[in-house]
C-alpha cells in the first residue's frame, strides 16, 4: 500500500491541499448515501432546530452510530450508516434477532449498550423536567440559533457539536435542493 492520495483544488490541476488518509475518500456508492442524507435530512433538520429554538427550548441532537444495526431497510451494497430510524432500537427494549437470521442483524456492542443507556436517560429527563441534561451524562446544550450548538450521539459517549452545518455542507446543499 503506498503513500495516501492527495487531495488537489477542483479546477486548479497540480495544487494540492496536502495529504488525506485513504479511510477519508468514500466510495461513489457512500458519496451517494451522504449526499442524500445531507439533503433529505440533516440539513432540513437543522433548518427546523433554527426555527422552533426561536420560540420554544430546543435540544438538537444528531444520532451518530455509523454501525448501528439497520433492523428495517434492506441489505444493500453501501454501509447506511447513521440511518434515519437506527437510533429507535437505542430508545425501546426490542427482541432480540433469532440468531443467524439475514432479517435482522446482531445485538448493540457493548459501546452501543452504554449509548443506549446515556439516550434512555436523556429521553426520561426531557419527558419528567423538560430538559435532558442528567448527572454523570455530558450536558446536552439547549440549542440556539447562533452557536448551533447539539448532541452528537456517538458510541460510547455523546458529545457536543458546533460546527453541524459545515460538517454537512448545508450551504452547498441549500442551493442545490
Amino acid at each position: 500500500m503506498g503513500p495516501p492520495p492527495r487531495a488537489r483544488h477542483p479546477g486548479r490541476r497540480g495544487e494540492d491541499r496536502g495529504r488525506v488518509p485513504a479511510r477519508a475518500v468514500p466510495e461513489p456508492a457512500d458519496r451517494l448515501q451522504h449526499g442524500r442524507h445531507r439533503l433529505a435530512n440533516a440539513c432540513p433538520a437543522l433548518k427546523v432546530d433554527k426555527l422552533t429554538s426561536k420560540d420554544v427550548p430546543t435540544f438538537a441532537y444528531e444520532f451518530n452510530d455509523q454501525n448501528a444495526p439497520q433492523r428495517y431497510l434492506p441489505p444493500v451494497s453501501f454501509p447506511y450508516g447513521a440511518a434515519h430510524q437506527s437510533e429507535l432500537q437505542y430508545l425501546f427494549d426490542l427482541p432480540t434477532p433469532p440468531t443467524g437470521s439475514s432479517r435482522f442483524p446482531g445485538m448493540l456492542t457493548t459501546e452501543q449498550q452504554t449509548l443506549a443507556a446515556s439516550m434512555r436517560h436523556y429521553w426520561a429527563n426531557f419527558a419528567a423536567r423538560g430538559r435532558p441534561s442528567s448527572a454523570g451524562l455530558p450536558r446536552w446544550p439547549r440549542f440556539n440559533r447562533h452557536s448551533q450548538r447539539m448532541l452528537s450521539l456517538i458510541p460510547p459517549r455523546p458529545h457536543v457539536e458546533t460546527d453541524f452545518a459545515a460538517d454537512h455542507h448545508c450551504g452547498f446543499w441549500a442551493h442545490v435542493g
